[in-house]
């Protein structure tokens, strides 16, 4: 198979890109990025992209299966509305052109409790892209909501960093109906990822965290 990337340079998408170069069933993994990309491999294709004008790589949005890995923060785009950009727009975009290119599947992380009719901004956020996924692929989507995400980033989210050390120490005492709550390595998530993207082809199927932290191949 062939692998699309996006986002490979984050938490999730780096582990991705290392769990497909190392699995036989595929056999090219093409990574879009908007910055250079540090892992070389016989298998990796890099295309820098610009997402403002991907019409420019169209014809290269091509292969089995795509992984969208693309968010950010708030903070970090400075405004809600260049959040969105990131986070709804750039993920419909790619739907729409993997439909029109033949893509078979469309795998996308969200997150915990994303809904449209949240109050809470990046929930609701989450919630337009897995809409505008949905809406603009035609073939398979796979929906992953991971609660928050365990490993080391290469930018500094403080905030994050401090929420991951205590979500180590407590994170057992989450059972029952609090499970679901609980923290996942985004080196499980990836894993989980890659075998849906292989075994899955269902329509639509949503991977809540309860599922991904207790998942086991």
């Amino acid at each position: 198979m062939i692998a699309l990337v996006f986002g490979a340079g984050g938490l999730t998408g780096s582990a991705i890109v290392n769990k497909l170069i190392n699995d036989s069933d595929f056999k090219q993994v093409i990574v879009f990025s908007s910055k250079d990309f540090q892992i070389t491999h016989p298998k990796i294709k890099f295309i820098k992209i610009d997402f403002d004008t991907i019409e420019k790589v169209r014809s290269e949005i091509e292969g089995d299966v795509l992984f969208c890995c693309l968010g950010t923060t708030r903070k970090k785009t400075g405004s809600a509305s260049n959040f969105e950009r990131v986070d709804v727009t750039y993920p419909t975009m790619l739907a729409k052109t993997a439909s029109e290119n033949d893509v078979k599947k469309f795998i996308l992380i969200s997150s915990i409790g994303a809904n449209a009719n949240s109050s809470n901004f990046y929930l609701k956020t989450k919630a337009g892209c897995e809409h505008g996924v949905r809406k603009n692929f035609l073939g398979s989507v796979i929906i992953f909501r991971p609660g928050l995400l365990l490993g080391k980033r290469k930018e500094k989210r403080f905030a994050e960093w401090i929420s991951q050390q205590i979500m180590k120490r407590i994170n057992f005492l989450f059972r029952g109906k609090f499970k679901k709550y609980r923290a996942v390595s985004a080196q499980k998530l990836a894993h989980c990822m890659v075998i849906f993207a292989k075994n899955n082809n269902e329509k639509l199927r949503i991977v809540e965290n309860d599922e991904i932290t207790s998942f086991k191949s």
